[in-house]
């Protein structure tokens, strides 16, 4: 009994944080709907904290027409405040730990990984691989298969998924994603987008942190 309380108790962690990277995806690569529910997702008090936070944040009816407008503002290309959400961009502009991604060499690498793990991006997503929604998408893929082969019993398969998501955290999200939101927020005309920020930089940093305690 106690190994199926365990199994369950694993389950219902991925599936979370399953939840919060699809979420997190969908805020970077479309505007936010005005149905925007969080119930359930928190890891950590800061993480429900800041989930409630940005859930009130689309209540007022009245506010929804400006958050819309800050999406256009910060994520369309032709606007002037654009964020430019690509990771090869991010290691172009800025100094990190590696400067070896920049450009086409930052996609491809991206499109083998994501293909080396079975998930075909490019045929879900029309952005670019190096696109923070595609690669935030691309972690809740890994985390699903997760699920997938633990429920299944392919144990052998489990430290596979677990080592790609350490690895991609690592070699991916976890070097630029800090700075995009720093950006992010800086940039933000609306709470929702300011919420977002410290939000999607916080789930990141934390999951890492707790992926590499195992």
């Amino acid at each position: 009994m106690a190994k199926t309380e365990d199994l369950q108790a694993m389950i219902d962690w991925l599936e979370t944080r399953a939840a919060l990277y699809e979420l997190l995806a969908d805020c970077f690569l479309e505007q936010p709907r005005t149905q925007f529910k969080t119930t359930g997702l928190s890891l950590d008090l800061q993480t429900g904290r800041l989930l409630e936070e940005l859930e009130k944040s689309l209540q007022n009816v009245n506010l929804y027409s400006l958050v819309i407008e800050d999406y256009r503002r910060l994520f369309q290309p032709d606007s002037p405040a654009y964020l430019r959400p690509y990771e090869s961009y991010y290691h172009e502009q800025y100094r990190f730990r590696s400067k070896r991604l920049a450009g086409q060499q930052a996609e491809q690498e991206l499109e083998f990984f994501y293909r080396h793990a079975g998930l075909e991006m490019k045929t879900l997503y029309s952005e670019k691989a190096d696109h923070a929604g595609v690669e935030l998408a691309f972690m809740k893929g890994l985390v699903a298969k997760e699920i997938q082969v633990r429920q299944s019993g392919q144990l052998a398969l489990v430290h596979c998924y677990t080592q790609w998501q350490r690895q991609f955290l690592e070699n991916h999200l976890a070097q630029w994603f800090g700075e995009l939101n720093r950006q992010l927020g800086s940039e933000a005309g609306t709470d929702f987008y300011r919420i977002l920020a410290k939000l999607a930089w916080h789930f990141v940093r934390t999951d890492y942190q707790i992926l590499n305690k195992d």
